[in-house]
């Protein structure tokens, strides 16, 4: 939900091209259609500064009363931005993290709200290592990373994704987003990596077919789980 979160028009903007909100009842009919799990860790949820930081939760937290499930990545203090968010799902805990980019000064603190970076090692680590410790049959990372409009990620955004977040971190399901094109889908040993989903809805997008190839159409993913005698959840398949 790349967008600040308030029904207030008296916020200040910073002076940069783009400056997102919506207003509560958008997101309220989003959650109201099925959307019950929502990641707040992009470049544009601090779009109105740390009173529109503590819109978007008061707003969310209210929704969390009226179908939705959770929502992870930005916080009121560094605890809560790290923190996984627990979902109970057919008697078992799915669990849900998300970090992301562009906070700058909205870096999340001891006593100040924000996100933490995807770009800082130690918040990075910190996020894997709280998800990987938590006690839950499923475990999901969203991650706002990368260059816009670049389809193959990074070698070091592998790295960071597949071998620290999947293989070491055992994360079964990593969703990227940011780049606003869809990249690769990669299966590590029953765990998932979706690279990039590209856009859902982003309305005024220009046309992206002008960008080259795979960068005109974005990816719907939905995948099925099956309970191991263990409890834990595994893909059984991908659509």
């Amino acid at each position: 939900l790349e967008t600040v979160v308030t029904d207030r028009n008296d916020l200040s903007a910073p002076d940069k091209a783009f400056n997102f909100r919506s207003h509560p009842a958008g997101v309220r009919h989003l959650v109201g259609i099925g959307f019950n799990l929502i990641s707040t860790a992009n470049n544009h949820s601090i779009d109105f500064g740390e009173r529109g930081i503590r819109e978007t939760l008061r707003h969310l937290e209210t929704l969390e009363g009226a179908g939705l499930k959770a929502h992870a990545g930005i916080g009121i203090d560094r605890e809560a931005a790290v923190r996984p968010r627990n979902i109970a799902v057919k008697g078992a805990d799915v669990l849900f993290s998300a970090i992301g980019i562009g906070a700058g000064s909205y870096r999340a603190a001891e006593a100040r709200p924000g996100q933490l970076l995807y770009a800082a090692p130690e918040d990075f680590t910190a996020v894997v290592a709280r998800l990987s410790r938590a006690q839950g049959a499923y475990r999901i990372l969203s991650v706002h990373y990368g260059d816009e409009l670049q389809v193959m990620p990074a070698a070091s955004d592998v790295r960071k994704l597949r071998d620290e977040a999947v293989r070491a971190g055992g994360i079964d399901l990593v969703i990227g987003h940011h780049a606003h094109v869809a990249a690769g889908v990669q299966e590590i040993e029953g765990r998932l990596v979706f690279y990039g989903l590209g856009n859902f809805l982003h309305l005024g997008m220009q046309d992206m077919a002008g960008f080259g190839l795979c960068r005109d159409y974005g990816l719907l993913a939905r995948v099925h789980l099956a309970r191991g005698e263990d409890g834990r959840y595994r893909a059984r398949a991908i659509e």
